[in-house]
């Protein structure tokens, strides 16, 4: 392999399916992720992936190489984290992984820390899976979760409700036909939606919170909503009967990026606007919280995850 820059247009490709898709991934032109696809091949003589028509898919000597290089990936990133880990100085990027809805909340509040830290970039990445979160994809994460990933530390900051929600419009709708059966609208991003009843009758199906509340004011069906996104729409009402829950809303790091100042400021920054958020958040409040060093928020020994509520 001559050009190990080679590498990150063949990782890109491999996991978007388009060049595309990969090139804007990369903010780069078409014909540059074409061009390097071809010397890559070129070079090691040897096709790493079909040509479809509906897109790139890896070989079997591309799947081979593919597996290797994401551990070359990962270690590369291990290497940058503990690199970043020393880096006392407040300045810097910051990628914060929330959802959309979260961000809705905190967004008014980030032009205060950049004002006081100017030097410090900051990106918010919505709807990113963080079971298995790399660096790429952010440095910290905002979630709502009961299962916060092994791979990273923090605390739960507090618990926020959520219930059933439709419109004003569908629920006299459904009245007047009188019928009982509902429609639901599904969100594979949404964490409440994946405890749909057994028996619920898809009939919609988003990809964002955003998408998931905008469906439910169009009367499109009925979905679990957290109350803080829900209750601000007027036209927004609980189903009658529907279930009400409840989740950890979880601050969480990369381990070997815990020591790094511009993260630890930015990490006390969030902990307090959202304990100034918390009347809107509908949160329970918590008095225990095991399995960190909370006050330091630096890793310890994990011994899993609880949680006391007080009314």
């Amino acid at each position: 392999m001559k050009n190990w820059n080679d590498l990150k247009y063949f990782l890109a490709l491999a996991r978007e399916g388009s060049i595309s898709s990969a090139s804007k991934s990369l903010d780069v032109n078409y014909s540059t992720v074409s061009r390097r696809l071809n010397s890559m091949e070129e070079t090691i003589a040897t096709r790493l992936f079909d040509r479809l028509p509906n897109g790139y898919e890896l070989t079997e000597a591309g799947r081979e190489i593919y597996q290797e290089i994401e551990k070359i990936e990962a270690q590369i990133e291990e290497v940058n984290r503990k690199i970043m880990g020393k880096d006392q100085r407040l300045t810097g990027a910051i990628r914060l992984v929330t959802s959309d809805l979260l961000s809705e909340k905190l967004s008014p509040f980030f032009g205060t820390f950049l004002e006081k830290y100017p030097d410090i970039e900051l990106e918010v990445v919505t709807n990113v899976n963080t079971s298995n979160m790399t660096t790429r994809e952010g440095d910290l994460a905002l979630q709502i979760t009961d299962n916060p990933p092994d791979y990273m530390v923090g605390k739960q900051l507090c618990q926020v409700t959520g219930a059933v929600y439709c419109s004003e419009h569908y629920l006299a709708a459904r009245k007047r036909a009188q019928s009982e059966a509902h429609r639901w609208i599904d969100c594979e991003s949404h964490v409440a939606s994946r405890h749909l009843p057994e028996n619920a009758r898809i009939t919609c199906r988003v990809s964002s919170g955003y998408g998931l509340r905008e469906a439910v004011k169009n009367g499109l069906g009925v979905a679990q909503l957290w109350s803080f996104a829900a209750d601000v729409e007027r036209s927004l009402t609980k189903l009658p009967g529907g279930t009400e829950y409840k989740q950890g809303l979880w601050l969480l790091i990369h381990k070997d990026l815990c020591r790094t100042s511009r993260f630890r400021v930015f990490k006390d920054y969030i902990e307090g606007v959202i304990e100034q958020l918390k009347p809107e958040l509908n949160v329970t409040s918590l008095t225990c919280i095991d399995g960190f060093n909370i006050k330091q928020f630096m890793p310890q020994e994990r011994v899993g995850f609880k949680a006391v509520a007080v009314s």
